[in-house]
């Protein structure tokens, strides 16, 4: 479980296996244009290695809409 926090909500995303950790410059991060389509939402853009492209998640959109989602729940469960 990696744990998420954008200041105001706290997220949990389950993940299958953690390959590595890294600390990255917003400026490395490429093909954020392709990131601009619905398919894409959470997408923050690319990172090219030596070894392998790894996508970048947008953390900050998926708890947006998480909490979103809970919050509408909620509104649907007291009416």
């Amino acid at each position: 479980i990696i744990l998420c926090n954008d200041g105001q909500h706290d997220l949990g995303l389950i993940v299958d296996e953690i390959v590595g950790l890294e600390t990255i410059r917003r400026e490395s991060i490429q093909a954020q244009e392709l990131c601009q389509h619905d398919f894409s939402t959470f997408l923050e853009g690319a990172i090219i290695t030596k070894q392998e492209e790894l996508l970048v998640l947008n953390i900050a959109k998926i708890i947006t809409h998480v909490s979103s989602k809970d919050q509408n729940s909620e509104k649907q469960s007291s009416e």
